[in-house]
């Protein structure tokens, strides 16, 4: 049986993701489950796969984590009356 993919924080509405972002947060979603999955059936954090998997991980939350600093700087830059239009 597949456990469901829980979201986690990225559903919170303070932190806006815009539509392009799905597929990234699918990504994380996924390679978060895979590596949960990893762990409970008993292979080590030092496992090369394990490691592969948290390295991707790091990867992918560090992309979206960019993307979200870089809105937060445009919405400072251009005012907040203007974020619906670009976003």
């Amino acid at each position: 049986m597949v456990e469901p993919i829980e979201r986690f924080y990225f559903d919170s509405p303070i932190n806006e993701i815009s539509d392009a972002d799905e597929v990234l947060l699918l990504k994380i979603e996924r390679t978060r489950h895979m590596l949960k999955q990893a762990v409970q059936s008993g292979k080590k954090f030092t496992d090369y796969d394990v490691v592969q998997l948290s390295q991707k991980l790091d990867e992918y939350l560090l992309e979206i984590q960019k993307k979200r600093l870089i809105r937060r700087e445009i919405r400072k830059i251009i005012g907040e009356e203007y974020k619906d239009e670009i976003f």
